[in-house]
């Protein structure tokens, strides 16, 4: 999401998510890969910054998911368990 979102590359997205979850707003997973719980307080601030934006916000992350397929069609994007 904060690739597609933000241009942020991987170690930087890794530094965000343990920042906040060392704010204790959000909560993260030790298994590989990584599961983000966000706070309530977090998924507030999303709904509001994005008013009228969700579907932008959406196409963000299906571009940057869209990046990792191997292939034609989105069963070739590695299963992280999310998409």
């Amino acid at each position: 999401m904060w690739e597609g979102l933000e241009g942020l590359g991987r170690e930087q997205t890794a530094a965000l998510i343990d920042d906040l979850a060392s704010r204790a707003l959000l909560q993260v997973s030790a298994g590989n890969p990584r599961t983000v719980m966000l706070h309530d307080l977090m998924r507030d601030l999303m709904r509001t910054e994005l008013a009228g934006d969700v579907a932008v916000a959406h196409s963000a992350i299906l571009h940057a998911y869209a990046k990792t397929k191997k292939g034609e069609g989105w069963h070739t994007a590695p299963d992280d368990g999310y998409l």
